[in-house]
């Protein structure tokens, strides 16, 4: 027999010996998980780290580059134009018109081949005429004639905002330089984006060095002021001179305090740097915890595992009492698996008679559609038979009988449009509306929907307006018909449910490829805990009720429905006593 037999027959004769030797092959194990898999983990949270502040510096310089970006492409283009204008005044409303649009340039120049300023538009002073000079011996100048887009290095104005010169060449169409254009550009939007980026954190400082090492933006505003010079530091001359990047490092700062720094450049024409720094402590807080809660862990584990050393013989009793509970939680399980069996009966009995109930829903629909049907016609001989009674075909009326005939005729009507009404839904729900799609404006329907409720807007008194955009919308596809149902249902709500005196308003609107319908009224309105219910069958508001008891509470359910075959939305907004707004959203580029 050999060693590893002998050692399987021990182990099975004394489980106790069998269980130390498996807590302690356990506790080997987590030793090395430790020490070959955790560590490199959290190399992996402390990098990280440093690629999260190297994230923050990387934004902040794409949003600060697009800035400038921004601004010199818009100068460039007033190059192009300016020298197009020949009248003089019209040169300076072009350039106050660019400095209008873009804020942020302070002061905008025009000098002669010779140096002369032409022109000068400025913020800084009330005349411009002043405080015109020869700026033929400046930097900028001299750059610029040379056909080139120049930028100077920052300084600051009188009140300590850094200012960034541009200068660039004025383009003719003969292809000569007629002068130069020159720029100054205010940095506060840099000051600006740094200040509110979303992406810092309290406790972390991100500023700009400009190509000779100077601050030109900082959250301590005095040391841009102090004109602070950073380039003894090698992380920023390895930035601004060498135009690396700085993915993480150490130093140790004026507070004796050990801070964490990453740094990027910016474009070449800049020669600036952008630089993100924390103290070391704030940055590698979620490392540093995870390391003293690995250490805490890994004590802990081998705690544990003495402990268990020291109890094994009580544990092994605890073993063999857990494999009787398993031997019993083996029954409830099967006990378990025949309900569940049961359970998926019942479930199949439930389809059963769900789809029984889709059934009787169908036979309800049929059955409304034919009572409907069969309603109708009756009804509408009535409906005549009183309209010759009131006309007066039959002989001349007494005025209580008028008064019957007249009320006997409104409920005739009211019952024809619940038929209506009820025809209609049932026709929806099974499929058969009859939509007929055609690509026509939606600027006639609206106005002569506006047309068809001016009259009875004005025999109660209401004030009913209509707004149309100045172009008419693009053909579209749509069911002209569906629409003035939709459009009848809201302008009828809206009159009816408006005392006299007030107002109600249509209006028609368009903007890119959306068209907006809306309708709004100053009556009164639906309660807010019922908004959600507006769009349901039979809905009818609380106060709606007490104002016109007559209503059907269909008109909207179909209405929402029309307009979702459209590939459109209607939404509301309404407030008790003081109003409702419908608004109908439609695609023009939808084709049906």
């Amino acid at each position: 027999m050999n060693f590893s037999e002998k050692t399987k027959n021990y182990l099975k004769e004394k489980p106790l010996r069998l269980m130390q030797f498996i807590i302690l092959f356990t506790g080997l194990v987590l030793a090395f998980s430790y020490f070959f898999f955790f560590r490199s983990s959290t190399n992996n949270v402390r990098d990280t780290a440093i690629f999260l502040r190297l994230g923050i510096a990387e934004t902040s310089r794409a949003e600060i580059e697009n800035f400038i970006g921004e601004n010199i492409t818009a100068l460039t283009e007033l190059s192009k134009k300016i020298d197009l204008m020949g009248d003089e005044n019209k040169k300076k409303d072009l350039i106050e018109k660019i400095m209008r649009e873009k804020s942020w340039l302070m002061e905008i120049s025009v000098a002669d081949p010779d140096g002369n300023e032409t022109i000068k538009i400025s913020k800084f002073s009330v005349s411009n005429t002043e405080s015109k000079k020869n700026i033929a011996e400046s930097e900028e100048f001299q750059m610029a004639s040379m056909g080139q887009l120049y930028l100077c290095k920052v300084h600051t104005d009188e009140k300590s905002i850094p200012i960034l010169t541009i200068a660039l060449p004025v383009e003719s169409a003969g292809g000569e330089m007629p002068g130069v254009l020159v720029a100054q550009l205010s940095l506060q939007e840099v000051w600006n984006i740094i200040t509110n980026s979303k992406l810092t954190i309290p406790g972390q400082k991100v500023y700009i060095v400009d190509s000779e090492g100077f601050l030109i933006s900082h959250p301590d505003t005095s040391s841009v002021l102090k004109k602070t010079n950073l380039l003894d530091k090698p992380f920023v001359s390895e930035v601004i001179k060498e135009k690396k990047i700085v993915d993480g490092r150490q130093y140790v700062n004026s507070d004796k305090e050990s801070v964490l720094v990453v740094g990027v450049p910016m474009q070449e024409n800049l020669g600036w740097g952008i630089f993100a720094e924390e103290s070391t402590e704030a940055a590698f807080v979620s490392y540093n915890q995870i390391q003293t809660a690995a250490g805490i862990f890994i004590s802990l584990t081998f705690l544990l595992l003495f402990i268990l050393i020291v109890n094994s013989r009580t544990l092994a009793g605890v073993f063999s009492d857990f494999k009787e509970e398993a031997k019993k939680r083996t029954v409830e399980l099967k006990e378990l698996d025949k309900t569940t069996k049961l359970l998926i009966r019942r479930d199949l009995d439930l389809s059963e008679a769900n789809r029984r109930l889709e059934e009787l829903d169908a036979v309800k629909s049929d059955f409304v559609s034919i009572a409907a049907h069969q309603l109708r016609t009756p009804l509408t001989g009535i409906k005549w038979s009183y309209l010759s009674l009131l006309e007066k075909e039959t002989g001349p009326l007494n005025p209580d009988q008028q008064k019957i005939i007249e009320d006997g005729l409104n409920a005739i009507n009211h019952t024809i449009t619940l038929i209506n009404d009820l025809l209609n839904v049932a026709h929806i729900e099974e499929g058969r509306f009859g939509f007929s799609f055609k690509n026509v404006s939606i600027f006639p329907v609206v106005q002569k929907a506006f047309e068809r409720f001016q009259s009875l807007a004005g025999v109660k008194g209401i004030w009913f307006s209509i707004e149309l955009p100045k172009n008419e919308p693009p053909p579209m596809s749509l069911d002209a018909e569906k629409i003035d149902l939709v459009l009848d249902n809201l302008l009828e709500n809206a009159i009816k449910y408006t005392p006299p005196g007030r107002k109600v308003n249509l209006k028609l609107d368009y903007e890119g490829k959306k068209v907006k319908i809306i309708v709004s009224d100053t009556g009164i309105g639906i309660p807010r805990n019922q908004l959600n219910r507006v769009f349901t069958k039979f809905f009818r508001g609380e106060n709606a009720l007490l104002f016109q008891t007559s209503g059907t509470g269909l008109g909207l359910y179909m209405a929402k429905n029309i307009i979702d075959r459209h590939c459109g939305t209607i939404s509301v907004e309404s407030e008790e006593n003081k109003g409702t707004t419908f608004t109908i959203t439609l695609d023009t580029s939808c084709q049906l």
